[in-house]
Protein backbone atom coordinates (compact mmCIF):
# COMPACT_ATOMS: atom_id res chain seq x y z
CA UNK A 1 0.00 0.00 0.00
CA UNK A 2 1.35 3.29 -0.77
CA UNK A 3 2.36 6.09 2.05
CA UNK A 4 -0.53 8.50 0.74
CA UNK A 5 -3.25 5.45 0.90
CA UNK A 6 -2.01 4.11 4.29
CA UNK A 7 -1.68 8.23 5.62
CA UNK A 8 -5.75 8.19 4.22
CA UNK A 9 -6.43 5.17 6.05
CA UNK A 10 -4.90 6.31 9.26
CA UNK A 11 -7.13 9.88 9.01
CA UNK A 12 -10.04 8.00 8.05
CA UNK A 13 -10.24 5.24 11.16
CA UNK A 14 -9.01 8.63 13.52
CA UNK A 15 -12.28 10.05 12.68
CA UNK A 16 -14.68 7.15 12.93
CA UNK A 17 -12.94 6.27 15.78
CA UNK A 18 -12.94 10.34 17.34
CA UNK A 19 -16.66 10.73 16.15
CA UNK A 20 -17.83 7.92 18.43
CA UNK A 21 -16.18 9.44 21.52
CA UNK A 22 -17.24 12.91 20.43
CA UNK A 23 -21.00 11.55 19.63
CA UNK A 24 -21.51 9.46 23.29
CA UNK A 25 -22.15 10.92 26.31
CA UNK A 26 -24.08 10.79 29.19
CA UNK A 27 -25.98 13.28 30.98
CA UNK A 28 -27.62 13.12 34.38
CA UNK A 29 -31.00 15.08 35.89
CA UNK A 30 -32.66 15.29 39.27
CA UNK A 31 -36.07 15.17 39.44
CA UNK A 32 -38.84 14.27 41.48
CA UNK A 33 -41.27 11.09 40.91
CA UNK A 34 -44.54 14.00 40.40
CA UNK A 35 -41.96 15.27 37.41
CA UNK A 36 -41.09 12.34 35.09
CA UNK A 37 -44.58 11.67 33.33
CA UNK A 38 -43.51 14.57 30.78
CA UNK A 39 -40.47 13.22 30.17
CA UNK A 40 -40.96 9.38 30.29
CA UNK A 41 -43.96 9.07 28.61
CA UNK A 42 -43.62 7.41 25.02
CA UNK A 43 -39.95 7.14 25.97
CA UNK A 44 -37.69 4.04 25.68
CA UNK A 45 -36.07 3.68 29.35
CA UNK A 46 -33.63 1.17 30.78
CA UNK A 47 -34.23 0.52 34.54
CA UNK A 48 -31.89 -1.16 36.72
CA UNK A 49 -33.77 -3.00 39.54
CA UNK A 50 -32.39 -2.93 43.34
CA UNK A 51 -32.50 -6.86 43.04
CA UNK A 52 -29.81 -6.59 40.34
CA UNK A 53 -32.16 -7.22 37.21
CA UNK A 54 -32.81 -4.38 33.56
CA UNK A 55 -36.08 -4.15 32.42
CA UNK A 56 -36.31 -2.27 29.06
CA UNK A 57 -38.95 -0.84 27.28
CA UNK A 58 -41.33 2.26 26.58
CA UNK A 59 -43.01 4.21 29.06
CA UNK A 60 -46.73 3.68 29.25
CA UNK A 61 -47.44 5.79 32.02
CA UNK A 62 -45.90 7.20 34.99
CA UNK A 63 -48.46 6.34 38.17
CA UNK A 64 -47.74 7.28 41.96
CA UNK A 65 -46.56 3.78 42.64
CA UNK A 66 -44.36 3.01 39.56
CA UNK A 67 -44.11 2.99 35.86
CA UNK A 68 -46.03 1.03 33.29
CA UNK A 69 -44.00 -0.24 30.11
CA UNK A 70 -45.99 -0.71 26.90
CA UNK A 71 -44.74 -4.14 26.04
CA UNK A 72 -47.14 -6.64 27.48
CA UNK A 73 -47.90 -3.81 30.45
CA UNK A 74 -45.47 -4.79 32.48
CA UNK A 75 -45.03 -3.03 36.37
CA UNK A 76 -42.47 -1.70 37.73
CA UNK A 77 -42.53 -0.47 41.25
CA UNK A 78 -41.12 2.47 42.11
CA UNK A 79 -39.49 0.97 45.09
CA UNK A 80 -37.91 -1.28 43.12
CA UNK A 81 -35.94 1.01 40.86
CA UNK A 82 -32.35 1.27 41.65
CA UNK A 83 -31.41 3.75 38.42
CA UNK A 84 -33.47 5.01 35.21
CA UNK A 85 -31.85 6.00 32.10
CA UNK A 86 -33.70 7.51 29.28
CA UNK A 87 -32.15 6.09 25.80
CA UNK A 88 -32.61 8.30 22.48
CA UNK A 89 -31.48 6.88 19.72
CA UNK A 90 -29.88 9.77 16.98
CA UNK A 91 -29.42 8.78 13.18
CA UNK A 92 -26.65 11.29 12.60
CA UNK A 93 -23.67 9.30 13.65
CA UNK A 94 -24.66 5.98 11.90
CA UNK A 95 -25.24 8.51 8.37
CA UNK A 96 -21.50 10.11 9.05
CA UNK A 97 -19.78 6.55 9.74
CA UNK A 98 -21.40 4.91 6.53
CA UNK A 99 -20.60 7.80 4.43
CA UNK A 100 -16.80 8.16 5.78
CA UNK A 101 -16.68 4.37 5.60
CA UNK A 102 -17.59 4.33 1.69
CA UNK A 103 -15.68 6.93 0.40
CA UNK A 104 -12.66 6.21 2.54
CA UNK A 105 -12.92 2.33 1.13
CA UNK A 106 -13.23 3.55 -2.49
CA UNK A 107 -10.35 5.80 -1.75
CA UNK A 108 -8.22 3.21 -0.28
CA UNK A 109 -9.52 0.42 -2.67
CA UNK A 110 -8.55 3.05 -5.47
CA UNK A 111 -5.40 3.43 -4.29
CA UNK A 112 -4.81 -0.44 -3.60
CA UNK A 113 -5.78 -0.82 -7.55
CA UNK A 114 -3.83 1.52 -8.60
CA UNK A 115 -0.34 0.60 -6.71
CA UNK A 116 -0.97 -3.02 -7.68
CA UNK A 117 -2.45 -2.65 -11.21
CA UNK A 118 0.00 -5.02 -13.20
CA UNK A 119 1.40 -6.44 -9.86
CA UNK A 120 -2.06 -9.41 -10.53
CA UNK A 121 -1.67 -10.67 -6.94
CA UNK A 122 -4.99 -12.30 -5.26
CA UNK A 123 -4.45 -10.85 -2.43
CA UNK A 124 -5.34 -7.57 -3.39
CA UNK A 125 -8.85 -8.20 -5.06
CA UNK A 126 -9.31 -9.37 -1.08
CA UNK A 127 -7.93 -6.16 0.17
CA UNK A 128 -10.10 -4.02 -2.45
CA UNK A 129 -13.19 -5.87 -0.85
CA UNK A 130 -12.46 -5.43 2.25
CA UNK A 131 -11.68 -1.68 1.71
CA UNK A 132 -14.76 -1.43 0.20
CA UNK A 133 -17.31 -3.42 2.16
CA UNK A 134 -15.48 -3.42 5.65
CA UNK A 135 -15.12 0.34 5.84
CA UNK A 136 -18.64 1.49 5.98
CA UNK A 137 -19.66 -1.06 7.42
CA UNK A 138 -17.33 -0.76 10.43
CA UNK A 139 -18.47 2.91 9.88
CA UNK A 140 -22.19 1.73 10.36
CA UNK A 141 -21.52 0.58 13.53
CA UNK A 142 -18.85 2.66 15.19
CA UNK A 143 -21.67 5.89 14.42
CA UNK A 144 -24.46 3.58 15.92
CA UNK A 145 -22.59 3.25 19.41
CA UNK A 146 -22.05 7.46 18.85
CA UNK A 147 -25.67 7.63 18.64
CA UNK A 148 -27.49 6.08 21.40
CA UNK A 149 -27.21 8.94 24.25
CA UNK A 150 -28.54 7.63 27.59
CA UNK A 151 -29.63 10.48 30.18
CA UNK A 152 -29.44 9.33 33.90
CA UNK A 153 -31.74 10.03 36.14
CA UNK A 154 -31.79 10.53 39.81
CA UNK A 155 -34.90 10.24 41.22
CA UNK A 156 -35.24 13.06 44.59
CA UNK A 157 -37.43 12.71 47.08
CA UNK A 158 -40.83 13.65 47.06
Amino acid sequence: MSTSSCRLSAVIALFLFGSAAVFAGDRTLQLKWNQLAPLLTGEKVVVHLEGGGRVNGRVSTVQPEGLVLKEHGQKVARNSIRELRLVHMRARGRIIGTVTGVFGGLAIAGGIAATHLFSGGNGVNALIVVAVVGLPVAGYFIGRAGDRQETLIQILPD
